[in-house]
């Protein structure tokens, strides 16, 4: 291949994905609701253990405020032994997708959870926002992933709540687009 028609395309495929990324938003989570919602995009924040632990859920648990028509989830977070992971979020991703309404929970180097696919079900059962939930385990990568279908596309907002006293939590607020 000549040197002219591989610059061409080198120029091609950088512009292409400066193109192709635009519309997608990427926002580090804040350690509080600062209201800044994302159509489509992701999220991340927390990070990766440096020693040998590795991660676990603890619990989850799901709120809908009628008056602002807000659904939040609620992953406590904790160590591999199952005690409370203090003052510090692990890694994590969250995307959200609006063609296919769906949002993606990735949590990295999480290896233990307490919250199986039955109890995930009973969790949105009613939920006014998510259609169905499953939840998956990589042996190979050591991350687990929640994937939420969602009834319709929504504005989705994460922030991680760190504590001293109980174990740390990642928050997502789900509306309503509009």
């Amino acid at each position: 291949m000549n040197r002219t028609l591989a610059s061409s395309l080198f120029v091609l495929s950088l512009s292409w994905s400066f193109i192709s990324s635009a519309a997608i938003q990427h926002r580090f989570a804040f350690d509080k609701k600062t209201n800044h919602y994302i159509t489509n995009g992701y999220v991340t924040g927390g990070s990766s253990s440096t020693n040998s632990t590795s991660f676990a859920i603890l619990g989850m648990r799901r709120i809908f405020a009628p008056r602002p028509k807000i659904e939040r989830l609620l992953i406590s977070l904790g160590d591999d032994k199952g005690k409370p992971l203090l003052n510090k979020v692990s890694y994590f991703h969250v995307s959200v997708n609006p063609r296919v309404p769906r949002i993606e929970i990735d949590l990295d180097q999480t290896v233990a959870s307490s919250i199986n696919q039955e109890k995930l079900k009973k969790i949105f059962m009613s939920s006014h926002y998510v259609k169905s939930a499953k939840i998956d385990f990589d042996p190979t990568d050591l991350s687990m992933t929640i994937q939420l279908d969602l009834k319709r596309p929504v504005q989705l907002e994460v922030f991680d709540l760190k504590s001293k006293n109980r174990a740390s939590r990642i928050v997502l607020d789900m509306k309503a687009r509009g």
